[in-house]
């Protein structure tokens, strides 16, 4: 019978036990009978204190590991507070150090940049008809689909469908406000093309103003784009106008104040303005695309009365001094007198310099076409004619200036 089976301990796990038992076997094989019982007494208990120590080792390096786990979950939090309490102006200056984190805080700008709203009525649009495009997901010829917008102009109510030209031109489309009779082309011709349609809602004072005028209605738009492609952006818009009936644009949510007579305004893709009257109540006819609304006149800011013919007041004496505002009017005019005197006399010395620079360099081309003409005839000379000796060709005086002497006529 093994020694484990005679003391009824219970060894688990690790070779140390293993080895001690193995030792205290021995001795007590070799012990004499008498003192086995001692051995195994004292193997136990060793046995039990190594358990024990194990236990506790155990327990020791369990309680460190938590110890560990809690510190280092404080050391977390303590970072983070530290982190969330510093400034951006060190995290940023500590980002720049690296080139990778300071490329990620570009791109963070440019995102946070690209979230501003559009700051023109040119570019909405080009923003609205990429969003427009993106609602085609299974696009269908004469389905209109109503589509998302950024929320930096959120309110704006924005729809697109999709259209055969010819069909445009033989049945036309009511689409939502605008009523397209038969009758409308569209240039340059494409096969396919969408109409966006745009109401601005809140946002139309901010895109569009009319001087000496008050929006009474939002403004509405619609504006025709090829469709051949429904990924492309930045599209230029297509030229729409009606060939036999005016397109009609119906207002019929908007109140008209009491007392004040509407008018229609078209914004054109240029920046013009056009103003019609209501060809209805509260609807609008016009031949091209664009932008739409109903305007009334700005009430101007009443002005004081003017006084009384009696209480204009009297002349000043001739020996009275003028009053303060005579005198700075006065002074005013002295002024501007002086002032055009000055530019006055600049002007003319100006204008007497530029006619003596004319007149130098005109005395000058004189001379030096004269010289030329001089040295031209120098250049020509006397012609001499040319005569023919035997086959060749040689010129010949006419005559000679002096006639030949002898010397012997000298001599005599």
């Amino acid at each position: 019978m093994m020694l484990a089976e005679i003391t009824g301990w219970r060894l688990s796990g690790g070779g140390g036990g293993w080895r001690r038992l193995e030792t205290e076997r021995r001795r007590w094989s070799r012990a004499p009978a008498g003192k086995r019982a001692i051995v195994v007494i004292g193997a136990g208990s060793a046995l039990e204190r190594e358990r024990q120590e194990t236990e506790r080792q155990r327990r020791k390096v369990f309680h460190l590991s938590m110890d560990d786990l809690d510190h280092q979950k404080l050391k977390a939090k303590d970072f983070k507070k530290r982190l969330d309490g510093a400034g951006l102006v060190a995290q940023k200056q500590r980002m720049m150090r690296d080139p990778f984190a300071a490329l990620l805080l570009v791109v963070f700008v440019s995102m946070r940049a690209n979230a501003q709203p559009p700051n023109s009525s040119r570019s909405l649009d080009a923003v609205l008809q990429d969003y427009a495009y993106r609602a085609f997901v299974r696009p269908r010829t004469g389905v209109i689909y109503d589509a998302s917008v950024p929320e930096t102009i959120y309110g704006v109510k924005l729809s697109v469908v999709r259209l055969r030209s010819g069909s445009l031109r033989t049945r036309g489309v009511q689409f939502y406000e605008f009523q397209f009779p038969p009758g409308v082309r569209g240039w340059p011709y494409v096969e396919r093309l969408a109409l966006v349609y745009q109401n601005l809602v809140n946002w139309s004072s901010i895109y569009y103003h009319v001087p000496g005028h008050t929006l009474v209605s939002p403004v509405l738009g619609i504006l025709a784009y090829e469709a051949s492609n429904l990924t492309a952006t930045n599209l230029p818009e297509l030229n729409v106008a009606a060939t036999m009936r005016p397109i009609s644009v119906n207002f019929l949510s908007t109140t008209i104040p009491s007392g004040l007579t509407a008018k229609c305004v078209r914004f054109d893709l240029n920046g013009s303005l056009e103003y019609s009257n209501l060809s209805a109540p509260n609807t609008c006819s016009a031949l091209k695309q664009g932008h739409f609304s109903l305007v009334v006149e700005s009430i101007a800011p009443v002005s004081a009365p003017s006084p009384a013919p009696s209480e204009v007041p009297p002349s000043p004496l001739p020996n009275q001094a003028p009053a303060p505002g005579g005198v700075e009017s006065q002074g005013k005019s002295s002024s501007k007198l002086w002032k055009v005197t000055v530019g006055a006399v600049v002007g003319g010395f100006v204008v007497v310099a530029g006619l003596a620079i004319c007149a130098i360099a005109l005395l000058g081309l004189k001379r030096k076409s004269q010289l030329a003409a001089m040295e031209r005839q120098a250049d020509q000379g006397e012609a001499l004619r040319v005569s023919e000796i035997g086959s060749t060709k040689a010129p010949a005086a006419i005559g000679t200036r002096t006639q030949p002497i002898l010397e012997t006529e000298y001599v005599a």
